[in-house]
């Protein structure tokens, strides 16, 4: 897994089959932080998965709750590297 430049991290839930985000800086937490408990806000990730051994990445719209549940998921494999957008409300 990637850590990705607006601060957050996708981490995958092997037992969920899920991915929930996790914000690596402070400074990210207090800039994210009223607006994620407020409205949903928008983010640009990079997922990367590793399929039969080959790194592949995914393109993916999530929506995902401040608690870090992904109520939506929606993906299309793609050979390139892509930005993901995340919906966190």
């Amino acid at each position: 897994m990637t850590s990705l430049r607006s601060g957050l991290r996708p981490i995958y839930d092997s037992d969920r089959r899920s991915y929930r985000l996790q914000l690596t800086r402070l400074s990210d937490t207090a800039a994210y932080g009223a607006a994620i408990l407020a409205a949903k806000i928008r983010a640009e990730v990079t997922l990367q998965r590793e399929f039969c051994k080959l790194k592949t990445y995914v393109l993916a719209r999530l929506e995902i709750t401040a608690q870090g549940e992904v109520i939506n998921w929606v993906e299309t494999s793609e050979l390139n590297s892509i930005n993901h957008e995340v919906v966190i409300s």
